[in-house]
């Protein structure tokens, strides 16, 4: 778009395209000529022309010199007309000279102007900085910062409190990062004389060699800096958090504090900076012994090392929170409930407990009205529905008007499913056992395990609700361990109770009988009650007291020999369950072995086992030869027995039904 124009500049523009139509010339010349941003060694120009798309020759030379160099076929702007929005940089230029320049224009058709003139020349010079500035003021620093066209330049700062007459210099300062002044690193002075106002100045020192003047920037005044940023944190019912910024590192603070209805402020002094030195943002200051339930208003101010504070800086009113509850307890928990208690807080209206398994995320909670206004009165919450043998956390928190307030320190609790005690094994039976104990608390059911002495294996018999239990179908004579445990829920249960041993009793052999009692033996015969048991047999004359011992004796009948005619016995048999288990003996039994007698013969009809039958008052046996004269019956089921039998006349001995007569035997 072409650019507007002033009445001024429309009569200079007729003027020249009058005076170039005068010489014959179509191509019209450029105009508001300009010199900008004059450095030491570079220079930018500007100007405008009315043909769109032209190019320029700008020639340039000191003024004490003929002759003229040239930059051509310069190039519009990216508008066409001119170069007013994009200027031409002229650099290497010669320090510290006066320029003078003109500019030609090219048009399109192959035409030229003449050369226009500036009318102003430029020198070039070390350029001054500006935009000088203050900051970060502090009790013994500062931080100074310029800007300048010169790239890369080096800087003198000079500086001095406002009312001495030396200035303290820093030379060869360089530029920042991107060349152009320091504006983007500052400067710091340090070793400042606190509480003092100082005036300096910045030179530019080109890297010809030559300086600009000195340009002062705004006087500044030392000063121990105040906190920034304060905050409060974590209040809670007597105690809060305080933190701030100050730039005036490994200063201390005075922090005063007091309710906003008194007049007297508190105060710590001598608080030290954080780690990292630059107030207490990083590690707040905790005060404590703060009034539950109170507002208070707080300020900061600086210490300096020089010993000069700062103004105080207040911070934003807080107030503290309802008191939480103290001395909780817990009594008379039992597998699915707790009596939780704790003692009333000052303005308490109610009281909120939250509880939870300890290591679980969800609370569940309940409010009890509070019991009294005044404090350290016991207030209580009976907890049911609990879960056995778990270990619960649980806190309270006082509800006071318009606060909200924070929960106490946990307390804990665990849910009992008592292990048993009192383990107790009676009634001890060769096959059974009585077992009782004590569950140690209502509703609960109670699993039983038992083995073998030495066993690796238990038998389970789960969920018994009495607190005995009858142990049967056990081995005989036999060791066993036993234990319980509570079973508070189908998937809750205590541990087991030590466990403890019984061993069943060892019975007596049985039927103790005397059979086949000769003149010098007898058959000794019992009954086995106790399965794979051996047995020991003692016996002897009735007329001694010394027992002769027989052991280990596999089956349950033992042929006695070597006995006397005529005399009598006594025997007795025991059980061995086990190698360390037996029975006491069963008996003794008596009995007498047959006298001697030449010749044995019936002295009437009977039954063979019938003594009173035989001529030698005794039934006879496998060493009698034996005349029958009578009719003699065999018992069913007998075995009768004899040397010899001789009959007077035809047999007379019946045999009952399963009856037996030996000869010889």
């Amino acid at each position: 778009m072409k650019p507007r124009f002033t009445n001024l500049s429309l009569t200079l523009l007729l003027f020249w395209v009058t005076t170039g139509l005068a010489n014959g010339q179509a191509c019209s010349g450029s105009y508001f000529l300009g010199t900008f941003n004059v450095l030491s060694t570079s220079a930018e120009f500007g100007w405008a022309c009315d043909e769109q798309y032209a190019q320029f020759t700008l020639e340039y030379k000191p003024t004490t010199t003929a002759t003229w160099s040239s930059l051509s076929a310069i190039q519009s702007d990216w508008n066409g007309f001119g170069r007013d929005n994009e200027r031409v940089t002229l650099t290497n230029l010669i320090p510290n000279t006066t320029y003078q320049w003109r500019v030609r224009t090219i048009c399109t058709n192959g035409g030229s102007s003449t050369f226009v003139a500036a009318g102003i020349n430029f020198t070039t010079a070390c350029p001054g900085v500006f935009l000088p500035g203050t900051h970060n003021l502090l009790s013994t620093s500062a931080e100074l910062a310029w800007s300048c066209n010169e790239q890369y330049a080096q800087f003198t700062l000079e500086y001095k409190p406002t009312t001495a007459t030396t200035w303290s210099s820093l030379t060869a300062i360089q530029s920042d990062n991107d060349g152009y002044g320091r504006d983007n690193q500052r400067v710091i002075l340090t070793n400042l004389i606190p509480n003092t106002t100082y005036q300096w100045r910045i030179r530019t020192v080109c890297a010809s060699g030559n300086p600009s003047d000195p340009v002062p920037g705004p006087n500044f005044t030392t000063a121990c800096p105040g906190a920034y940023f304060s905050g409060v944190h974590n209040v809670l019912s007597t105690s809060a958090e305080f933190s701030w910024y100050c730039n005036e590192q490994y200063a201390q603070f005075t922090l005063e504090y007091k309710p906003t209805t008194i007049a007297t402020w508190s105060s710590l002094t001598a608080i030290q900076s954080d780690n990292d030195g630059y107030g207490r943002d990083n590690q707040r200051v905790l005060l404590t012994g703060l009034n539950p339930g109170i507002t208070y208003q707080w300020r900061v101010r600086t210490v300096c090392a020089s010993g000069n504070p700062s103004d105080l800086v207040p911070g934003t009113n807080f107030t503290t929170l309802c008191a939480a509850p103290g001395s909780l307890n817990s009594n008379n928990v039992t597998h699915t409930s707790a009596q939780l208690t704790w003692l009333t807080v000052n303005a308490g209206v109610s009281y909120e407990i939250r509880y939870r398994p300890q290591g679980t995320a969800a609370w569940a909670s309940q409010t009890v009205s509070s019991p009294s206004s005044n404090p350290d009165v016991t207030t209580n919450l009976f907890l049911t529905g609990l879960v056995a043998q778990t270990t619960y956390e649980w806190q309270v928190r006082t509800i006071c008007a318009g606060l909200t307030p924070t929960y106490s320190a946990s307390a804990f609790f665990t849910t009992a499913c008592p292990v048993p005690t009192g383990l107790s094994s009676t009634s001890l039976l060769a096959y059974s056992a009585q077992l009782s104990w004590s569950p140690g608390t209502t509703g609960i059911a109670t699993d039983l395990q038992f083995q073998l002495q030495g066993s690796t294996t238990w038998t389970t018999i789960p969920g018994i609700t009495a607190n005995t239990f009858s142990l049967t179908g056990l081995n005989v004579g036999a060791a066993y361990r036993w234990q319980v445990r509570g079973a508070c829920t189908p998937t809750v249960s205590s541990s087991y109770a030590n466990p403890v041993s019984f061993t069943t009793s060892c019975l007596q052999p049985g039927n103790l009988t005397s059979t086949s009692i000769a003149t010098n033996a007898a058959q000794l015969n019992w009954s086995n009650v106790n399965m794979g048991a051996t047995f020991t047999l003692q016996w002897r004359p009735q007329s001694t007291p010394n027992w002769t011992t027989v052991s280990g004796l596999l089956g349950t009948a033992f042929s006695l020999t070597g006995l006397s005619a005529g005399t009598g016995y006594v025997w007795q048999v025991s059980a061995a369950c086990t190698p360390t288990v037996s029975s006491s003996y069963a008996g003794p039994v008596s009995f007498n072995t047959a006298t001697v007698c030449a010749t044995m013969y019936s002295l009437r009809s009977g039954s063979w086992d019938d003594p009173m039958v035989w001529s030698c008052g005794r039934v006879p046996n496998s060493t009698d030869i034996v005349r029958v004269r009578h009719l003699i019956s065999v018992p069913p089921n007998y075995n009768a027995t004899a040397l010899q039998v001789f009959f007077d006349t035809v047999p007379k001995v019946a045999l009952g039904q399963n009856a037996q007569l030996n000869l010889g035997q």
